[in-house]
């Protein structure tokens, strides 16, 4: 039974490894078509490179740096905005969130060139979230009203949900509890409204139980662990 179970468990690690493959090919197809416009490119490779950025780090910077050529090429702000989206993103997965957030303000300048405001609440966003990590806690108060701001102007909810998490991990971090908890129902109530799941519902549900937790709502605190 034993070796069944690991038997299963081998052909089903292949099976994924095998899909990813196919999907990174029929990435690549796209990003080397010519004919195809520059953003599905810009798009498709910067797929690749989020499907290689933790499970192969060298192919990932590899396909950053094609990215960086095709952009240097093109001049295509779009290409650049991507590239140092992603190149942030690699450095936070590293952990060097100074680094990152260079990145992530290059990457903002270049989506403001586009124009383009849903892209910069982004990273705005990401920003935010780095300062909260590092402690910085004017910082990353300041990103996140950027955020929010052009989060309101483009009208896209999830964003606005997304800084309303910052504002809860902020308060939680300084024992705030009563503000957490409020940031994270007004960030789960929009998630919720627009049935959004993945990490970003499970990040809030998991600080309203740890909010609850703090707060000796025992069975309040058992029932967000157990939706998360």
């Amino acid at each position: 039974m034993k070796k069944l179970f690991i038997f299963c468990f081998i052909l089903f690690g292949w099976h994924c490894f095998a899909q990813n493959l196919q999907k990174i090919d029929s990435l690549k197809k796209v990003f080397n078509n010519t004919k195809v416009h520059d953003t599905l490119r810009v798009n498709a490779m910067a797929l690749i490179i989020q499907e290689y950025m933790f499970q192969n780090k060298d192919s990932s910077k590899y396909y950053l740096d094609q990215l960086f050529r095709y952009a240097k090429q093109t001049n295509s702000n779009w290409a650049y905005t991507k590239a140092y989206y992603n190149k942030g993103s690699i450095f936070k997965v590293d952990l060097q969130y100074d680094s990152s957030n260079v990145n992530y303000k290059k990457a903002s300048y270049f989506a403001k060139k586009i124009p383009d405001k849903e892209f910069e609440a982004s990273c705005n966003i990401r920003i935010a979230g780095n300062h909260i990590l590092t402690l910085k806690v004017d910082s990353s108060i300041y990103y996140n009203n950027k955020a929010l701001k052009l989060a309101k102007e483009v009208k896209n909810t999830n964003q606005e949900a997304d800084v309303y998490f910052n504002f809860s991990n902020i308060y939680y971090r300084n024992e705030d509890f009563d503000s957490a908890l409020k940031y994270a129902q007004k960030a789960d109530s929009i998630y919720t409204k627009n049935k959004v799941r993945g990490y970003r519902r499970s990040n809030v549900l998991w600080i309203i139980a740890q909010i609850h937790l703090h707060q000796k709502n025992y069975l309040r605190a058992k029932d967000y662990f157990i939706k998360t």
